[in-house]
C-alpha cells in the first residue's frame, strides 16, 4: 500500500479512493470535449448513452470551456441545494488538471446537496470574468484555482511581444475576492503553488507541499539506510524553462521541492553527489546516464526528477547490464504519478516514485460541511501531503487510485537501440 502521512492534513484528511471506471470514463469525457491540446490518455471513450448518462453537457468556446448541470427528474429535492462555482485551468492543458477537474465532477454532485458550476478556461483573464459572474449570480462558495500558466494569457502567441513575460493577477483576484465578500460568498482557494493573498479574503486554501515532496524522498532513501550513497541526480532544468516562460513560482516551487536533497547531501557524510545534470527529457538523459557509465564512476542511487528521467537512466543501466530497483545495483527514486512508471515500479525496476495528489474536492466539501453545520475552520492553507509509492508495497489497487495518467515511456527503449551513439 501506498505510505501517506496525515500530519499536515489535520481536521481535513479523507482517504480519496476513485475506481478506476469512474475514473476513465469521467476522464475521457473532459478529454473529448476540451478545445485545447492535451497529453494523449489510454482510456475508452464514452459513447452514446454513456454520454447522455454522465449528468454533464460542455459548452465550447474559442478558449475555455464550461460544465453546466443538466436538470433530470431525479433532481428535484426538499433540501435547498448548495450553490457553488468552481473556477479552473482548462483540463487539456495537462494531467494533473484533467484529474482534478474529474475529483471535482465525482464530488460536487446532486446527491452530496450542491447545485454546481464550472468554469475551466485557458486564460486568466477568462477565468477572472467567470469568477466575477459567478459572484453576482449569488452562488453560495466560490471555489478558484488562481494559479497563473505563464505564457498562454490571451494574445500572447509564441515569440511574440509578450511571449515569455510574467502577468501578476494578484491584485485582479483579490478585488474578485473583495467583491465575493461584500457579496456574503464564502472563497476557497486551490492550486500546485503558494497563495500569496489576503487571508481574509478566503476561508481556507489548498496547495501542494512542494518541499514535503523533497522531504519525501530524502526520508526514503535514509530509511534503506546504506553505508554509503554515492547519488547521481538528473533533473528538468527549470533554469533553461525560465528563460523562455519565467516564473519565479515554477522556479520557487522546483527548488523548495529540491532542497532537502541538497540538505541531505551538506548534513550526512555518507552521502555523496556524484554528478548533477539539467535535462529537458529523455534527449539529455539518456546520452548523460551513457557517458556516468561509460566514466567508470561509481554510484548507487538514482534521484530523478521525473517518471521519464528516471526511465532513461534505468534503459541506460539495464542495456549497460546493471540492475536496478529492489534487490538491484542501483536504488532508483523518482517525483511522478504516470500510471506506466508506477507498473515498473510495481516490477520492481524502481524503489519509489514520489507522486503528488490532485484530489481537492473532498477536502472543499468537509470544509464546507463544517461551515454549513456552524462549526469554523481550524486551518488556512492546507498543504497536501504528498503520495509515496513504495516498490516493496505497491500494489495495482495504489496505480489504479493515484496513477491519474498514462504516458507510455517504451519508446525510450527503442530510441536508446537507435541512436546508440548519442
Amino acid at each position: 500500500m501506498i505510505e501517506e502521512d496525515d500530519s499536515r492534513k489535520g481536521l481535513f484528511m479523507m482517504t480519496r479512493i476513485i475506481s478506476t471506471a469512474r475514473i476513465a470514463a469521467a476522464l475521457a469525457i473532459l478529454l473529448v470535449f476540451s478545445s485545447c491540446g492535451r497529453i494523449e490518455a489510454d482510456i475508452p471513450v464514452p459513447r452514446g448513452d454513456d454520454i447522455a448518462d454522465s449528468g454533464v453537457s460542455f459548452t465550447d468556446g474559442d478558449d475555455s470551456w464550461e460544465l453546466e448541470n443538466i436538470e433530470g427528474e431525479d433532481s428535484a429535492t426538499s433540501v435547498t441545494p448548495i450553490r457553488a462555482a468552481i473556477v479552473s485551468i482548462q483540463p487539456g492543458y495537462g494531467p494533473f488538471q484533467e484529474a482534478s477537474a474529474v475529483d471535482f465532477q465525482q464530488v460536487f454532485t446532486a446527491e452530496n446537496g450542491y447545485d454546481v458550476q464550472y468554469y475551466f478556461g485557458q486564460y486568466t483573464e477568462d477565468r477572472l470574468t467567470a469568477a466575477k459572474a459567478f459572484v453576482s449570480d449569488g452562488v453560495d462558495y466560490l471555489i478558484i484555482n488562481t494559479q497563473l500558466e505563464e505564457g498562454i494569457d490571451s494574445g500572447h502567441v509564441v515569440g511574440g511581444p509578450d511571449w515569455g513575460r510574467v502577468f501578476d493577477y494578484s491584485a485582479d483576484w483579490e478585488i474578485v475576492m473583495q467583491a465575493a465578500q461584500e457579496a456574503d460568498v464564502k472563497v476557497f482557494l486551490f492550486g500546485t503553488q503558494t497563495i500569496d493573498y489576503d487571508h481574509n479574503l478566503f476561508e481556507a486554501a489548498i496547495v501542494r507541499d512542494d518541499r514535503g515532496e523533497g522531504e519525501k524522498a530524502v526520508d526514503m532513501l535514509m530509511s534503506l539506510d546504506l553505508p554509503e550513497y554515492n547519488i547521481v541526480s538528473i533533473l528538468f532544468d527549470i533554469y533553461d524553462y525560465a528563460r523562455t516562460r519565467p516564473s519565479s513560482k515554477a522556479i520557487d516551487s522546483a527548488l523548495a521541492q529540491r532542497a532537502p536533497f541538497d540538505e541531505a547531501v551538506s548534513n550526512n557524510d555518507n552521502w555523496n553527489l556524484v554528478v548533477r545534470q539539467y535535462v529537458w527529457d529523455h534527449g539529455g538523459a539518456i546520452p548523460f546516464a551513457q557517458s556516468i557509465i561509460e566514466s567508470g564512476e561509481s554510484f548507487n542511487v538514482i534521484y530523478a526528477d521525473s517518471a521519464e528521467l528516471a526511465y532513461s537512466a534505468v534503459a541506460a543501466l539495464h542495456d549497460a547490464g546493471i540492475t536496478t530497483g529492489v534487490d538491484g545495483d542501483v536504488v532508483v527514486l523518482c517525483h511522478d504519478n504516470n500510471s506506466w512508471i508506477l507498473n515498473e515500479l510495481l516490477m520492481g525496476n524502481l524503489n519509489y516514485v514520489i507522486g503528488i495528489n490532485p484530489f481537492y474536492a473532498d477536502y472543499f466539501h468537509e470544509m464546507i460541511q463544517t461551515l454549513e453545520s456552524g462549526g469554523t475552520l481550524t486551518q488556512k492553507i492546507v498543504r497536501l501531503d504528498p503520495i509515496v509509492f513504495d516498490a516493496r508495497t505497491i500494489t495495482q489497487a495504489d496505480i489504479d487510485n493515484f496513477g491519474y495518467y498514462y504516458y507510455d515511456l517504451s519508446f525510450i527503449v527503442q530510441d536508446l537501440h537507435e541512436n546508440a551513439h548519442w
